[in-house]
């Protein structure tokens, strides 16, 4: 477990600071019930994140999302000013389909074929955390606090992702991606990133990641994404620029972070090829549909899940699944904590 950031979401587990944080985020009182069920919802988390430290892999993602997914139910009702769990949907959010046509056949050829897992989301804890969270991504340029705030659209209902779609864009899924699948990673670490409400964004990549080995980068189809979205594209020697207006919504980049390995603490910001039909999400939500994804692989395909994890043939994507996992324990908390302390912060400014 990630104990820095785990004993700054004790807060989540104190009736006084739980009511405090609330007064300061929407100048209202804290009734005793859902005090109590922000409470309850965040000691469970922790409680299976802490089991799952210390589980066999053959279960361990799933202990991860149910913590994930109490962890994301506290902070919804921490930053909705109104309702408590009965108000909240039923179901997770998010659902399988047709999982049972990729793990159709027989189990190596199945285990081949898992970037193909389609999910599709639904009303339920996956959207209540984006829509309590305004599908806000908080962006690190510089230092280790957050600098920028980003309001992505809101995620649709019915908007499907391939396990693909998402793990091909994860930054700290570098190496492990470009070992199963021999491509580089649809994320390009941003050596420049400027914004102004009248020029817009500006945004400057290097030309060198994109080169074979553990640090490749697949920038043409980064680049590619974001010129068919109406950016500007100048080259240079070593650089690409990439400008836009935010005239609309379709302007924004897609940004994620690499949190593992961050110098002096500053996650590296990431432009991410922009996810397919013109779906954004926040970093809070691509973490949600990683551990949902580990999770029910882990839940409902358990032959093919300690295959992969067992050294059988056609685990390549064994290394990758078992980082993701990794990625998850290690995000989310943080997550969590920093987008807290972010609103907290800017509750203060108001």
């Amino acid at each position: 477990m990630n104990e820095k950031y785990w004993q700054r979401l004790r807060g989540l587990e104190s009736r006084d600071i739980v009511q405090a944080w609330f007064n300061r985020l929407h100048g209202l009182q804290l009734n005793e019930r859902r005090t109590r069920e922000i409470i309850s919802s965040a000691i469970q988390s922790r409680e299976f994140f802490d089991n799952a430290a210390s589980a066999d892999f053959s279960v361990r993602p799933l202990l991860n999302f149910y913590g994930v997914s109490t962890l994301a139910k506290s902070l919804t009702l921490l930053l909705r000013r109104s309702g408590g769990e009965e108000t909240l949907t039923a179901g997770h959010g998010v659902v399988t389909k047709e999982w049972s046509n990729v793990f159709s056949g027989g189990i190596s050829a199945g285990l081949r074929k898992i970037g193909n897992l389609r999910i599709s989301t639904t009303s339920g804890v996956f959207t209540d955390l984006v829509n309590a969270t305004d599908n806000v991504s908080c962006i690190h340029v510089r230092s280790s606090g957050v600098d920028w705030r980003i309001p992505y659209s809101m995620l649709a209902l019915n908007s499907e992702f391939t396990l693909d779609d998402i793990f091909s864009r994860l930054p700290d899924l570098r190496e492990e991606y470009v070992l199963a699948n021999g491509n580089g990673i649809f994320a390009s670490p941003i050596a420049d990133l400027q914004f102004s409400p009248s020029d817009g964004f500006r945004i400057r990549l290097s030309t060198k990641v994109a080169k074979p080995g553990p640090s490749q980068v697949s920038l043409d189809q980064v680049i590619e994404s974001y010129r068919l979205a109406g950016y500007g594209i100048e080259t240079q020697k070593d650089h690409v620029t990439l400008t836009a207006t935010v005239q609309n919504e379709s302007a924004l980049p897609q940004l994620l972070h690499a949190h593992q390995n961050s110098f002096f603490n500053i996650p590296g910001v990431h432009l991410v090829r922009l996810f397919p039909n013109g779906q954004y999400c926040n970093e809070l939500g691509v973490c949600f549909l990683v551990s949902y994804m580990l999770g029910m692989f882990c839940r409902y395909f358990p032959t093919h899940w300690t295959a992969l994890a067992s050294g059988e043939k056609g685990d390549a994507n064994w290394p990758m699944i078992c980082q993701a996992n990794t990625w998850v324990e290690k995000s989310f908390p943080r997550l969590v904590s920093e987008f807290v302390s972010d609103k907290l912060a800017q509750s203060q400014m108001d």
